[in-house]
């Protein structure tokens, strides 16, 4: 019953028959030939098949078979066992999906850290680090733009000093922190948690101080 529930077949289809009619284009044939190896060689197998059920959806197939032995050590039958582990492989892909996004990440950020390192010692001046760092993140492909900016408390602004990747346009030379625009709120977030991180308590005492 359990078989003709993971495969949509009814039992006449199934009883007496080869279950290659399991099979389909997407079926790997060296994994099918490795069940065929195990039971000439009277070995324990197990591997995972692409099959089809009777509507012609794939799913994945976890096939076990095993020899039964008589008392004089000669195989008189094989046990064959069938289970769907169709999620657990979409899981082990999404992983291995995932593993590899993060792999380019890494690779792009230690790129990244490189060249700003390497732009950090050719520099001559503050300008010439900001306007390096600044060409390296918006010129290259990982980015749509870059751009740099001075924060000045007395007016709530903030000036672009350096730009790579995008035009005015899209950006102007001065940017008004208090403004109730997207951008701005992202500024204004920015901007206070700096100065969370900036201001602090004193801590040492005032006593004996005149």
């Amino acid at each position: 019953d359990s078989f003709g529930e993971m495969t949509g077949y009814p039992p006449e289809d199934i009883l007496g028959a080869n279950h290659r009619f399991l099979q389909g284009p997407e079926t790997d044939p060296d994994r099918v030939s490795k069940v065929s190896e195990g039971i000439a060689n009277n070995e324990n197998t197990r591997v995972a098949l692409r099959n089809y059920t009777r509507e012609g959806a794939l799913f994945w197939n976890q096939v076990d078979i095993s020899p039964i032995l008589d008392e004089d050590g000669e195989v008189t039958h094989y046990v064959g066992f069938q289970m769907d582990i169709t999620e657990r492989k979409a899981a082990q892909q999404q992983l291995e999906t995932e593993r590899a996004a993060l792999d380019r990440l890494l690779e792009r950020v230690n790129g990244l850290i490189n060249d700003v390192t390497e732009a950090l010692v050719r520099a001559d001046s503050r300008e010439e680090i900001e306007r390096l760092v600044t060409e390296r993140m918006g010129t290259d492909d990982e980015y749509a733009g870059a751009w740099l900016g001075r924060y000045d408390a007395t007016d709530d602004r903030v000036t672009v000093v350096q730009r790579a990747g995008i035009d005015e346009g899209v950006l102007a030379e001065s940017l008004d922190v208090t403004a109730d625009t997207p951008d701005a709120r992202t500024l204004r977030a920015v901007v206070e948690e700096q100065e969370s991180r900036t201001v602090e308590e004193p801590t040492g005492s005032l006593e004996g101080i005149e």
